[in-house]
């Protein structure tokens, strides 16, 4: 039995189907659920497919959007699968996740928005 089948056993038992597990990107963009060492190849193979968007947006803040590869809804629910966050300035390491792409871009583009418009001078 290879590592990948000894942990869907174990969640078939214990009806873990809905725990954290780990995720990758298909072919076609969309997460699929897998087992750890899928997981951990994928990662390991796909670097750039982690990263979603990156933007500089001003004097060292950038806003980053990446695929998790984990599910971040520990409560139950969709699963919560990229991150939205900023680093540098007065908002350093702000987050904000979601259950879509769609959603992480949308949340991408509001930050670098809200941090553009709090940049400029005050007239």
């Amino acid at each position: 039995m290879s590592y990948d089948e000894f942990e869907d056993a174990i969640a078939r038992l214990t009806g873990d189907r809905d725990g954290p597990g780990h995720w990758i990107l298909g072919e076609d963009g969309e997460p699929q659920r897998v087992g750890l060492l899928t997981w951990a190849h994928w990662f390991e193979a796909h670097p750039e497919a982690r990263t979603v968007l990156r933007d500089a947006v001003t004097r060292g803040i950038d806003v980053s959007t990446v695929f998790l590869g984990f599910n971040a809804a520990f409560t139950g629910g969709p699963p919560v699968l990229w991150e939205t966050m900023i680093f540098g300035g007065p908002f350093d390491q702000f987050q904000r996740r979601y259950t879509s792409k769609i959603a992480a871009l949308e949340g991408h583009a509001a930050a670098v928005r809200l941090l553009k418009q709090i940049d400029r001078p005050v007239r």
